[in-house]
């Protein structure tokens, strides 16, 4: 979940216990004060229909990466590993 006027990124279980049920609206980590409204929640694993990977744009118009090399720096960046270029 998100807190919309700081932006930041907190579990469910964490807003739940220590801002919803003691109905304390006051941002974790700045205690800036926010809304109910201010929350947004980034996954819900209740609407599975979103995780159906069938549906996905690329899945569905056959989109593939044909450079291998392209491949290899997208794997480096989603593992947070620096890219030097010379």
């Amino acid at each position: 979940m998100a807190i919309r006027t700081t932006g930041n990124v907190f579990s469910y279980e964490a807003v739940e216990q220590l801002n919803l049920k003691p109905k304390n609206f006051k941002e974790l980590l700045t205690d800036e004060p926010f809304t109910r409204q201010d929350i947004i929640t980034l996954q819900d694993p209740s609407h599975l229909e979103k995780f159906n990977i069938a549906n996905f744009h690329h899945v569905k118009n056959d989109q593939k990466i044909e450079d291998e090399g392209i491949v290899l720096l997208i794997i480096m960046q989603a593992n947070n590993v620096p890219i030097i270029v010379f």
